[in-house]
């Protein structure tokens, strides 16, 4: 581990009305407005504390457009073992109306993306421990229909016993061109395809297949530019591994994955005992990937109470930079992510600040970021919060 000062970089500035929305395993979701404080710093004032999303928020989708929030509640305890699917009418003061909650057919819900096609807008989601996926029509006004939901099984548990005795679908994503979804696949080892009609209907396509006892956990596309090649981005828990695909669409259909480089998420560097990869986001300077990793503990900070002089374990937070030209990574930095687990993180729209959910610290860190050069460097602003933190997502307007 190491004992490190910040890097000092560019000063955080509010210059929108800014507000963040943060699950938590206590069963409720935190809202959090920003405010510009003394110097560099932001100052971070607890608002609201809304229940109703039941006993165990995993997963945040904000719908900024028309207002809405979501989230996706695990059910992790009795008597709600299947979890639900809410959605909330966001207020001009940030407080939270339920206006519906639906429990999930299948148990286990961990993440959600919201999509459109055509005039439709849905909700795809990820059922951890039910194996399955999910498919939700949700209305402009935050209305939630039930689709369909499809529940996969493998013949054998995988090379890592404990934790691929079954399937465990980890993420929903949609591809760029709106028209595929993914489902990497801690369990079985796949990213699983599925094609979506204009009518929201989905169909099984060829899956890609990672290393064994990977353990693929979320993923993220990133493009340079129109004319550049499409790649997919893996982080894998299990193995701590980040790998580069290039994609393609064969005229038969579906989508095609070729391996085009291999990382681990320490930058090359020995990983650590016990660490787990996270999160993966791309920079909205769309340079840049970060991804967050548990458990490894590299880092020692000064105490987050200033009356104490005790050093506090941190987490990590590496950068890379992508090339267009092969989708190779080079990797950027390794930085404390502000105290222990750090299981969601997001950026700001101008790319200078990442909100930090520190699960196991119940607080959320907000670090200052270069966009020019990608590193994260001082923490600029830190809320403690009840409960294990989830998700932490920006609601900029």
């Amino acid at each position: 581990m190491l004992s490190v000062a910040f890097l000092t970089l560019a000063s955080a500035a509010v210059s929108v009305a800014t507000n963040l929305y943060v699950s938590s395993y206590e069963g409720v979701v935190h809202t959090v407005k920003l405010k510009q404080g003394a110097g560099d710093l932001l100052y971070l004032e607890p608002n609201a504390t809304t229940a109703g999303c039941a006993s165990s928020p995993s997963w945040l989708e904000l719908d900024g457009e028309n207002r809405i929030l979501y989230c996706i509640d695990e059910g992790l305890q009795f008597p709600q073992p299947a979890g639900s699917l809410s959605s909330y009418n966001i207020q001009e003061n940030g407080i939270l109306a339920q206006q519906n909650r639906f429990q999930t057919v299948v148990a286990g819900p961990v993440h959600g993306v919201l999509y459109k096609k055509g005039d439709q807008q849905a909700m795809a989601m990820a059922h951890y421990s039910g194996s399955s996926i999910t498919n939700w029509k949700v209305s402009l006004e935050g209305d939630i229909t039930f689709l369909t939901n499809v529940t996969f099984t493998m013949d054998s548990p995988g090379p890592n016993e404990q934790r691929q005795e079954a399937p465990h679908e980890h993420q929903a994503l949609i591809d760029p061109t709106g028209n595929f979804l993914l489902f990497p696949d801690l369990g079985a080892d796949l990213v699983r395809v599925f094609s979506v009609d204009e009518h929201l209907n989905m169909q099984r396509e060829e899956p890609l297949a990672v290393e064994p006892g990977s353990g693929p956990r979320h993923a993220a596309f990133w493009q340079a530019d129109d004319e550049s090649p499409l790649y997919l981005f893996v982080v894998t828990e299990l193995a701590n591994t980040l790998t580069s695909y290039a994609v393609t669409y064969p005229e038969e259909g579906g989508m095609a994955f070729e391996e085009k480089f291999v990382t681990n998420t320490f930058g090359g560097e020995t990983i650590p005992e016990g660490a787990a990869a996270a999160e993966i986001q791309v920079a909205p300077s769309n340079d840049f990937i970060l991804i967050s990793n548990r458990n490894d503990s590299s880092f020692m900070l000064p105490n987050i109470d200033p009356t104490n002089s005790t050093l506090e374990e941190s987490d990590s937070i590496a950068s890379f930079r992508p090339s267009a030209a092969d989708g190779s990574l080079e990797f950027v930095q390794l930085t404390p992510a502000g105290g222990l687990f750090p299981r969601h993180f997001s950026l700001n729209a101008a790319g200078d600040v990442v909100a930090i959910a520190l699960q196991r610290s119940s607080r959320v860190v907000l670090m200052a970021r270069d966009v020019h050069s990608g590193e994260v460097g001082n923490p600029v602003g830190v809320v403690e919060l009840e409960g294990e933190l989830t998700a932490v997502i920006w609601d900029e307007f």
